[in-house]
């Protein structure tokens, strides 16, 4: 990270971040904190995540289906009411008549102005500019077969 003199900051690309990172220890790290939140132990013994951050039932962890429900919902996280936000995204994903928000070729064949509508209907806070924000993110995943992993292993490589 290195800090200009008009007050930005140049962050370095991801793969020199990567080149820099031990991914042992990454992963003994990741491990120790998933232990401790099952076990409800250290920071994660008096912290409770509310319903809406945890994943919906039949919900396969560490599926593509949670990486698409993830990546969708955080990208519309800034400057707002994160539990709202989290339990609108819930609800919708439970929602049978909803749930194709997280199906990105859906997404794109029923077309922005459906889903902009959808938002509306949902109570979405900008549903406008979430519905944009949404569209254009599905249609970049559906370049990678709406696949979250194979587009960051692009994005990667591509730095």
């Amino acid at each position: 990270m290195e800090f200009k003199e008009n007050g930005s900051i140049k962050l370095p690309k991801t793969k020199e971040i990567l080149e820099n990172i031990d991914m042992e220890k990454c992963k003994r790290i990741v491990n120790l904190l998933f232990e401790d939140y099952s076990e409800k132990r250290g920071v994660f013994n008096k912290f409770r995540f509310p319903p809406e951050y945890n994943l919906p039932k039949n919900m396969k962890r560490g599926s593509n289906e949670q990486l698409l429900f993830v990546t969708l919902t955080v990208s519309l996280d800034y400057m707002r009411d994160a539990d709202k936000l989290w339990k609108q995204s819930y609800d919708s994903w439970l929602n049978g008549e909803n749930k194709w928000i997280f199906e990105p070729k859906k997404v794109i064949e029923k077309g922005e102005i459906v889903l902009v509508n959808l938002f509306k209907k949902i109570k979405d806070q900008r549903p406008n500019k979430d519905g944009g924000i949404w569209f254009n993110i599905c249609k970049k995943l559906t370049e990678f077969d709406s696949n979250v992993l194979i587009y960051l292993k692009n994005l990667i490589s591509t730095q």
